[in-house]
């Protein structure tokens, strides 16, 4: 019958194998604001970050020169904000902060 030959028609395959994405510890990049600066720091280095509302807008948009830490002046309201910074190895990692005065 047509039942029986469908039985064999599909087989399922399992892997081991991982994803192609390149290793990125996000314990390595933090990011916060203290007395109106926004701090990044990281142990890879850093090509450019933008800072956005939690609504999306954007609020601000820096390159930040390939280095490890860098300050900048944050004086915007209390809230909730994503920084997104882009790295020379080409990974892209966000992460939320509260500014609170």
């Amino acid at each position: 019958t047509n039942a029986e030959n469908l039985l064999d028609r599909f087989s399922v395959v399992y892997s081991d194998a991982t994803l192609s994405n390149p290793d990125f510890d996000k314990s390595r990049f933090t990011t916060y604001i203290k007395n109106e600066v926004l701090y990044l720091n990281s142990s890879n280095e850093m090509s450019s970050a933008e800072v956005f509302d939690i609504s999306g807008k954007i609020i601000d948009s820096f390159k930040v020169n390939d280095v490890l830490n860098y300050t900048r002046k944050f004086n915007h309201a209390e809230a909730v904000y994503i920084v997104k910074v882009r790295f020379l190895n080409g990974m892209i990692t966000n992460q939320k902060l509260i500014n609170k005065n």
